[in-house]
């Protein structure tokens, strides 16, 4: 499950993620606030979020690790396109999801390096 999520989360296909996330499903990160959707998005903010800005963002290294099941880290490395495919920024960072009766109840984003300004980030934005 934490793989299924894993390999979807950046596919821009949230809605394949809906049967394994619990109700009170959490996401958070410095990215969805930069880009004004908020800092703590339920699933339908999240999916919105997704669908909009995920087609520019490929994450080109992902290594999943745990120690109780419980609490997953994922170590990544996201590359940014501007909405015409151009090469923007490289970026690495730690995702941890949390699982709560088998299913996805919070991700939280955190990232090692600082994010694109704000003029670079309205070129994520897809169309």
């Amino acid at each position: 499950m934490v793989e299924q999520f894993v390999n979807d989360f950046y596919h821009a296909k949230p809605e394949d993620l809906s049967d394994i996330v619990t109700s009170s499903f959490t996401f958070r990160s410095p990215l969805s606030q930069k880009l004004d959707f908020g800092q703590d998005l339920d699933f339908i903010q999240y999916r919105n979020y997704s669908k909009r800005y995920f087609n520019n963002l490929k994450a080109k290294q992902q290594v999943i690790s745990s120690e109780d099941d419980v609490i997953f880290k994922v170590k990544f490395i996201l590359e940014m396109l501007s909405f015409n495919s151009d090469f923007l920024k490289e970026i690495s960072g730690i995702v941890t999801l949390t699982i709560k009766d088998d299913l996805v109840d919070c991700v939280e984003v955190t990232y090692n390096d600082a994010l694109p300004n704000s003029s670079d980030l309205e070129k994520i934005k897809s169309a």
